[in-house]
């Protein structure tokens, strides 16, 4: 006989959960609202807001306001998850983070299209003056 193997164990009420946007400069935020509050979270956009928007959060989206270990220790207490939206994490000191069990991530995809699109017009002006 084979064995069952692990159990695997299903939730079916989930864990309420805050996702905070700390900044973002974009005309809406509507998509990732709808993400998260279909998932049975709660959404807040604290746009030009100070990082103390942030307390209580769950997780934290950003993208470009610093997140430096003083940050964290004042404002992220019980963050699982900072998450920048763009290329790199060097607005996030990752190191810190992850001494406090905070996950970091980003968006390594972002924009890819649109540099390379600007790049290549940007060769095309200085050689043929498009």
């Amino acid at each position: 006989k084979r064995s069952p193997g692990p159990a695997i164990v299903h939730r079916s009420v989930m864990t309420p959960f805050r996702v905070v946007v700390a900044d973002h400069e974009y005309e809406t935020t509507r998509y990732e609202e709808a993400v998260v509050t279909r998932s049975g979270g709660t959404f807040v956009d604290a746009d030009g807001a100070p990082l103390s928007a942030c307390a209580g959060a769950d997780a934290v989206l950003v993208r470009h306001l610093r997140i430096d270990a003083a940050a964290m220790d004042a404002h992220l207490r019980g963050c699982q998850v900072i998450v920048r939206y763009g290329v790199g994490t060097d607005n996030v000191d990752v190191e810190a983070a992850t001494e406090r069990g905070i996950f970091v991530a980003n968006v390594p995809g972002y924009c890819v299209d649109e540099v390379s699109d600007h790049a290549a017009a940007l060769l095309l002006d200085a050689v043929r003056r498009i």
